[in-house]
């Protein structure tokens, strides 16, 4: 069953009835306006998935309908519906945004054709236009996402360019105490040497004087112990 708010605009009561009541029977919410003047009242009243109107009214032209519905309600689908064929009227009521063109008297199977696919047309349009808003808001939350992406790496990027630098000081200032530490080092080295090699010095003129005086003793003892002999031979004698 099909579905959707008509408004079917003819001067000529009995046709706008019969095609409302045609295309009531397809399932179709029906309003039905014998002139241009209460066609635009309802337009800013209510809101239609689609217009029907004749090309030609009573006190204006489909055009002008055609013309109102596209300021009011862009997205409904307007169909002309005129006895007055021409090539011209036809391209006209097109530009002027009309999306099918119907020439009385239509076959009943080809007005419910041309008002399905008309509301076909709305729907999908609908559709789209649904889809569109739901991208639109996802696009946003997208930009808002990487705008705080984009502050958190800022963030993380400033906190990282100090820790840097601080790392940076924290070398320099290990590079001096290593340079201070090997300069301590080399000072403590020389001076633990120079009293070392005084001490060895000293040591070695200790020792050889050691020496010199044990065999100064040793001669002494063996020179007394040779007069003692003498002395003792002597004696004998």
């Amino acid at each position: 069953m099909a579905s959707g708010s008509l408004l079917v605009v003819d001067d000529e009561e009995s046709v706008a009835v019969t095609m409302g009541a045609i295309l009531e029977m397809d399932g179709y919410d029906v309003a039905i306006s014998t002139s241009g003047a209460d066609a635009m009242k309802r337009l800013r009243e209510s809101e239609f998935d689609l217009v029907l109107t004749d090309l030609r009214l009573d006190d204006t032209d489909g055009l002008t309908i055609i013309t109102e519905v596209c300021r009011l309600q862009p997205e409904t689908v307007s169909i002309v519906l005129t006895g007055y064929a021409s090539l011209e009227s036809a391209i006209k009521a097109l530009r002027e945004g009309a999306y099918d063109y119907l020439i009385k008297p239509c076959d009943v199977d080809e007005l419910r054709a041309v008002v399905a696919r008309g509301i076909e047309r709305r729907q999908l349009g609908m559709q789209l236009k649904t889809r569109l808003a739901e991208l639109e808001t996802a696009n946003e939350t997208i930009r808002e996402l990487n705008m705080d992406l984009q502050r958190r790496i800022d963030e993380a990027t400033q906190e990282l360019q100090q820790l840097y630098r601080s790392a940076q000081a924290h070398v320099k200032q290990l590079e001096e105490l290593d340079r201070l530490k090997s300069r301590f080092l080399s000072m403590a080295s020389h001076e633990l040497k120079t009293p070392l090699t005084s001490i060895s010095g000293l040591a070695q003129v200790l020792l050889r004087r050691m020496r010199r005086r044990s065999t100064k003793v040793g001669q002494m003892t063996w020179s007394g112990k040779a007069n003692s002999w003498r002395t003792s031979i002597d004696w004998s004698c």
